[in-house]
Parts: C-alpha cells; sequence; structure tokens
C-alpha cells in the first residue's frame, strides 16, 4: 500500500505531464490544415511518451526522498547511540552481546525473540531503537570484543587482530574497524587504511608460511616425556602451547587461583583452564572448581586440560557446564599441529627453573 506523501507525489507528476504535452500539443491541434486522423493519433502517442516521463519524474523524487528520509535516519541513530554508549542503560548491550555470543545457530544469528526482548528493555530506558538498529548494535559489540579483548596499543596491533579475526572477509567488516578506530581515538589515515590492512595481511600470511616451512618436525613431544613433568611444568608447558596457538594467556595467582591455572583469550572470548598433571583419572571435583572460576573471573567457558583421562561423570558434568575436556589422546592430536621448537624450548627453560 503506497504512502499518501507518495500518492500525492504521482498525482502531481502526472497532472504536470499531461499539462505540459497538452501545451506542446496546442499548435499541432489549431493547425487546421492538418487531417483529423493524425490529431487522434496525438493522443496515444502522448501517452506513450507522457507514462514513461511520469515514472522516471516520481522515481527520481521518490528516490531523493528516501535519501533524504535515510540520511535524516542515520543523523538519529547515531546522535542516540552516542547518548546510549554514555549511558547506565549501556551495561544490557554488553552483558547480552557476551551472553548470547556462544548461543548463536548455526548461521551465527541470534534469536529474533531475544532480540526483541532487548529492544523492549532499552525502549523502557528511554532509548528508541527498531529491530535493525539493534541488531547492529549487537554485531558491532561482538565485533568490538573480539578487536580489543587484548588490548591493542596502535593502530598496526589493531589491524593485526583485525585481520587475524576474520581473515578473507575482513573487507566486510571494514565499516565497524573505522568505528572502532574512531572510538578509541586511534590516530590513522582513513585515505590509507586500505593499503595498511592490505600490508597488514601479507605480512601474517608470510609470517604464517615462513614457521610452517621451518618448523623442525623431527622433534616430538612423547605421552611419556608430559608425565614426567611436575605440575607446575606441565602449567607451564601449557602455556606455551596456547600462546602457539595465538592465545593471550595469563597465568593466575599460584595460590587462591579460584579454580584456574590459565586464562587464555582469543577473538572476544575468555576461557578458564585448570592444568590437571595426575596420574589418576580427573573426577568431579576439577569440574566443580573450573565452574566456579567460570563465574570468578567473568569467563565465556571453562577448559581442563589432563596428562590422564576424565571418570564417566567428569564427561558428564563438563557437557552440562559448557566445559571443554582434553584428555591424554586429545592432547596429543594437538601437539601434532604446533611446532615443536616454540614448545619444547620454554620447557626447558621451566625444568631448568625449577632444578635451581
Amino acid at each position: 500500500m503506497a504512502k499518501k506523501s507518495d500518492t500525492g507525489t504521482g498525482c502531481f507528476a502526472f497532472i504536470f505531464t499531461v499539462i505540459l504535452i497538452y501545451i506542446m500539443s496546442l499548435p499541432f491541434l489549431f493547425d487546421f490544415n492538418r487531417p483529423l486522423f493524425w490529431k487522434i493519433l496525438l493522443i496515444p502517442l502522448a501517452l506513450f511518451i507522457g507514462v514513461p516521463v511520469i515514472i522516471i519524474i516520481v522515481s527520481t523524487i521518490n528516490a531523493q526522498e528516501s535519501t533524504r528520509k535515510m540520511i535524516e535516519k542515520i543523523g538519529k541513530f547515531d546522535e542516540q547511540k552516542k547518548r546510549f554508549a554514555s549511558s547506565e542503560s549501556y551495561k544490557y548491550l554488553v552483558n547480552f552481546a557476551r551472553y548470547y555470543k556462544n548461543k548463536y545457530d548455526e548461521e551465527g544469528i541470534i534469536e529474533p525473540k531475544e532480540l526483541t526482548k532487548l529492544q523492549n528493555l532499552l525502549n523502557s530506558k528511554g532509548f528508541q531503537f527498531d529491530e535493525i538498529e539493534i541488531k547492529m548494535l549487537v554485531e558491532y559489540e561482538n565485533f568490538k570484543e573480539k578487536i580489543t579483548s587484548n588490548m591493542p596499543r596502535n593502530l598496526r596491533e589493531y589491524c593485526e587482530n583485525f585481520i587475524k579475526s576474520y581473515a578473507e572477509e575482513y573487507l566486510n567488516h571494514k565499516e565497524f574497524f573505522i568505528d572502532i578506530l574512531k572510538e578509541n581515538q586511534v590516530d590513522f589515515n582513513p585515505r590509507e587504511i586500505d593499503k595498511i590492512l592490505e600490508q597488514t595481511k601479507e605480512e601474517i600470511e608470510m609470517a604464517e608460511f615462513e614457521a610452517g616451512i621451518t618448523s623442525k618436525k623431527s622433534i616430538t613431544v612423547s605421552s611419556e616425556k608430559i608425565d614426567r613433568l611436575t605440575g607446575y611444568e606441565f602449567e607451564h608447558f601449557l602455556k606455551n602451547v596456547f600462546e602457539k596457538m595465538d592465545y593471550t594467556v595469563a597465568n593466575t595467582k599460584l595460590s587462591g587461583d579460584q579454580g584456574a591455572d590459565l586464562i587464555i583469550s582469543k577473538a572476544g572470548e575468555k576461557i578458564v583452564v585448570q592444568a590437571k598433571k595426575h596420574t589418576n583419572k580427573i573426577t568431579n571435583k576439577a569440574i566443580q572448581e573450573v565452574v566456579a572460576a567460570i563465574k570468578h573471573y567473568n569467563a565465556d567457558k571453562g577448559m581442563v586440560v589432563t596428562n590422564n583421562f576424565f571418570t564417566r561423570s567428569a564427561v558428564e558434568l563438563a557437557k552440562s557446564n559448557n566445559v571443554e575436556l582434553i584428555d591424554r589422546d586429545k592432547l596429543n592430536d594437538l601437539l601434532k599441529t604446533i611446532d615443536k621448537e616454540d614448545i619444547v624450548k620454554p620447557l626447558q627453560e621451566a625444568k631448568n627453573d625449577t632444578n635451581e
């Protein structure tokens, strides 16, 4: 159903075109030397010419009006977004994005009804965002978490995070990236950003290629070698494994660690890790401890890594509490994908420190 403004525009364009054609046809109509047949033929000819003209005029006017409304809507959205970002209500968006980050469906889309709930909540707080704007805000918040989770300090580090997070699809998210740079007051030249991103991408690919062809495949880290480590050495060993996998790794305090030995993060996801080097199977207790650590450190999920295996009840408890289990076999599979030289050398250093 057409809007009243569109109907009025169409009527105006039609009347204007008919009058224009009529005026242009007057000399022809009152030319008594021309046959009546040609004068009658003028009517369908005028329609043939006039209808396309009407369509063009109406389309042009509607396009201009739509553009004006879109610019006006974007301006209002930007103004409201700035006010929202500095308000107490912004925490609802942050918590929503964090909570639903791991609850996307297979296409990576949040259930529409959940977005509607967030929209209604923010509307009750005085922020009138529509459905499209709410979705955009959530997507932007998830994007921001991925780019800034390891607290980049300069343009180079922001670009590296961006390329590593989105790989070949980074150009599809460039507008969000520009907004992140502006929001964090990063000094950059908009005209040079495409060139900088492409250079960063090439450097990352080259570094990965070089690491791949220079890795020492002859170096092995067997389960037996891991079994001879102390608990502290095993923790240090895992720290280097996760760093090799491009995680940002932080050690918790040796005492009072609240159920976590390591806190690792990548692409906006924070994981608490418990290292269990043990001669027996790992029981429910380790799962319960890491579940408590998830809440204490406000993490997205938990992980328990062991040189042994897990009891059946521990596996069942982990499944229902968003805890990933890495047993002896999975750890061996994981190590096959890593450059062994990068983890064996630090491991030896840790062993030397322990001996001292």
